[in-house]
């Protein structure tokens, strides 16, 4: 490679910085503390330059300088800040705005001149944009421009002069990037940012650490994805991600929410409690917190949470039944004051109900169908009808029977005005021959369950004869005679009994939680029913995102449904290795 005057003066004036930046130890300091994250834009056409003709052959060269880039600049800026990463997606750029900087490369132009053996000489002039920028904006920005000579033999032949041309085409912009660093050295305003940055994040570091409390306990990623991020911060800088499923070790907890993620005993960064689910717990937590020393010229890191030897025991419900609704918050609705919902949670079967097991979750699953319909659906809390362990006659009163359909419900509607919401979680069975299904009241008896229970196709008549613009039904039940805390009947056969499929009305959307010989999958601690719990999330945001859904701010009975097989369908069969699939009847019929 050949330097023009101009570039080896750039390169002496940057030298010459370098070195006034080393006497000045307060600053080389602050600047080592502050992670910075580099960014360049591949994908852009600018970043590839696929050559020109050698003489008379097609020796064309692709450079891709966005991988030059990523590979150079942490290289050029490590000598400043002592920790440099690279962003290659715009989730990666927003973490590192939330935990340091970001430098920005941007590839103006890349402008070679004609090659031939005449010259034997490649000329090529480059312009750069270097920008870093806080979460506050902006705080500096440089263009810079140089131009190279690259010289080489007459008889060269193609390999050859590809190897030349990127060799010396990616030389020349290292020598830019080392370029921008004497730029950032010289910048006054730069190193009066980075100073003010340095000093923000000693202040803060320290507050979102109080109150860690150490703990023992593994955890199980509950969300499509979970973030383990280098501070308990939403934006935190990414650590890593985990997929649905996955098994992390916690050893500490913020009052905010935040887990201490281990491996190996070593902490690696943080994970909220809302993507994750307990599985086990120690049962005495330990009391202890230790400082982790800083290295010289380093921030120090985040405390460690120093747990005891590794006594698992269960994790224990606060109560026998949980209550504690799906950790997720709704987009707020339009209020609609003459929408109606009917919350049905039925748990404690065998307090009443002779041989019919209890369904854990069904109290935790009713209270997030009930937030769910007053945030998310703008329905007035006097205008929830919330039933715990309804009886037959708690059903009759609400919904009616075959031959008088106006029960409690109907009465609430307002003709042509109200939305109805239904949902009920509980135990569903088949009549003995399979030709009716049922909703199981908490003092049902199973061997009696055409007498003693509800039939949907009654429930269904009757939703169909309400005065309302619209009714949605979600059935956290399985019909199929078995459950997942045992078959109905005692001593029967664990063969599943496959109810009938109900006529759905016109005017009725129905949404269950699986088929008619399926079971209806609780989490593996009890806590919410898989159906109820990805429901919620769904309809919270996650179903709209890709790959499920198409990002425009509404979810649709398609989205949902594809979230649902993605999530819900995946960890039954993950869990248990069963099938579950949720079903959707729209109008008469499905």
């Amino acid at each position: 490679m050949n330097l023009t005057p101009f570039g080896w003066i750039r390169m002496l004036q940057a030298a010459f910085i370098l070195g006034m930046l080393a006497v000045e130890p307060s600053f080389a300091a602050a600047i080592s503390s502050v992670q910075l994250t580099v960014a360049a834009s591949p994908e852009q056409p600018n970043y590839r330059w696929a050559g020109k003709a050698y003489d008379s052959e097609d020796c064309r060269q692709t450079i891709d300088f966005g991988r030059v880039i990523e590979s150079e600049a942490p290289r050029a800026m490590s000598s400043l800040f002592g920790n440099v990463g690279v962003a290659r997606t715009v989730a990666d750029e927003e973490d590192a705005l939330g935990s340091g900087l970001l430098l920005k490369i941007e590839l103006k132009r890349f402008q070679p001149d004609n090659v031939s053996t005449w010259s034997m000489k490649f000329d090529s002039t480059i312009e750069l944009t270097a920008s870093i920028v806080s979460s506050d904006g902006a705080i500096w920005s440089k263009s810079l421009s140089d131009t190279r000579s690259l010289g080489f033999q007459t008889d060269m032949g193609c390999n050859a002069f590809r190897r030349s041309v990127e060799t010396g085409a990616s030389s020349h912009l290292k020598n830019m990037l080392d370029m921008v660093l004497g730029g950032l050295a010289a910048d006054a305003g730069f190193r009066s940012a980075v100073t003010d940055i340095e000093s923000k994040l000693a202040t803060s570091t320290p507050d979102i650490f109080a109150g860690l409390q150490p703990m023992l306990a593994t955890y199980r990623i509950a969300e499509s994805e979970g973030v383990v991020r280098k501070k308990p911060t939403a934006k935190g800088g990414a650590v890593r991600k985990l997929g649905m499923g996955s098994i992390v070790q916690i050893i500490g907890k913020l009052p905010t929410g935040w887990l201490q993620v281990a491996k190996e005993g070593e902490a690696i960064g943080w994970i909220h409690e809302g993507s994750v689910q307990a599985m086990s717990v120690q049962s005495q937590p330990a009391v202890a917190v230790a400082a982790v020393p800083a290295k010289p010229g380093k921030p120090a890191p985040a405390p460690i949470a120093v747990a005891p030897a590794p006594t698992f025991a269960a994790a224990p419900a606060a109560e026998a039944f949980p209550t504690k609704p799906v950790a997720v918050s709704f987009p707020r609705g339009k209020a609609n004051p003459d929408d109606i919902a009917v919350i049905i949670g039925n748990a404690n079967y065998k307090a009443t109900a002779k041989d019919i097991p209890d369904v854990v979750p069904a109290y935790a699953d009713a209270e997030g169908m009930k937030r769910y319909a007053v945030q998310a659906l703008g329905i007035k809390e006097e205008n929830v009808i919330f039933i715990r362990d309804a009886k037959l006659i708690d059903l009759v009163s609400t919904f009616g029977t075959a031959d008088d359909p106006k029960g409690k419900l109907f009465n609430w509607v307002k003709p042509q005005a109200s939305n109805v919401f239904v949902f009920y979680s509980g135990h569903g069975a088949p009549s003995a021959d399979g030709a009716s299904s049922y909703l199981v009241p908490v003092d049902a008896q199973a061997a009696l369950i055409n007498l003693s229970g509800y039939n949907l196709k009654t429930l269904y008549a009757n939703l169909g004869k309400l005065p309302a613009k619209s009714v949605t039904v979600v059935l956290e039940a399985c019909f199929s005679g078995a459950s997942q805390s045992g078959m109905l009947v005692k001593n029967a056969s664990p063969i599943y009994q496959k109810a009938m499929t109900e006529v759905v009305p016109a005017n009725l959307t129905v949404i269950s939680a699986g088929s008619g010989n399926q079971i209806a999958s609780w989490e593996q601690d009890k806590s919410h029913g898989l159906f109820t719990k990805h429901y919620l999330l769904g309809m919270a945001g996650a179903a709209d995102k890709k790959p499920y859904g198409n990002g425009d701010g509404k979810v649709g009975t398609d989205e949902l449904t594809a979230y649902l097989k993605g999530t819900m369908s995946y960890m039954a069969q993950r869990y248990y290795g069963r099938e579950q699939t949720a079903q959707v009847a729209t109008g008469a019929g499905r």
